[in-house]
């Protein structure tokens, strides 16, 4: 099962990547549209999130001044701390093993910024009862609240789904 949750993930995260490419080949970037993949196999909830820089700090280039370089620090203290953005079913008895967070400034060339940047985040929970969980609540929008949409594409125990989380909707349905 680890291998099954290892070829979704890299596929997720190859995806991801492939969209980030053609991001900054076509200078795609849509303020306040965040895309996260969520993996649940055997005992492991996996999380993926990318998100603009705009709608986490507010700018999208390096920083410039010690604000900047502060509202980074906090923004990615903020990410890694899961429990203040995401609830999980007690009954599901899930325990965080991972809380990774990046700021990427996105190069065009590969010398130059484009003006654009982007969060990347990697969650993992292992979970004494997978099957027990039936939605995870998403508490970003409050912490962020320019995000004004999350595309949560969902590998789950029943199979892949896609669905479009809003401050109003804020839930994954599992």
């Amino acid at each position: 099962m680890r291998q099954l949750f290892i070829a979704v993930l890299g596929l997720t995260l190859s995806t991801t990547g492939a969209l980030a490419a053609e991001r900054q080949d076509h200078e795609v970037h849509a303020h306040g549209h965040v895309n996260l993949h969520v993996v649940l196999e055997g005992e492991l909830l996996a999380m993926e999130l990318e998100a603009p820089g705009m709608d986490i700090v507010g700018f999208e280039h390096s920083p410039r001044n010690i604000m900047d370089e502060e509202k980074i620090k906090n923004a990615l203290e903020s990410l890694e701390n899961a429990p203040e953005l995401f609830s999980l079913q007690v009954k599901a008895d899930c325990s965080l093993s991972k809380a990774a967070a990046e700021y990427e400034v996105i190069k065009k060339d590969g010398r130059e910024e484009s003006g654009h940047s982007a969060f990347h985040v990697q969650y993992e929970w292992k979970c004494a009862d997978l099957s027990a969980l039936d939605q995870i609540g998403l508490k970003v929008f409050e912490r962020f609240p320019r995000i004004e949409e999350i595309d949560a594409i969902i590998f789950g125990l029943n199979g892949q789904t896609a669905q479009e989380l809003a401050a109003d909707s804020p839930d994954i349905r599992l």
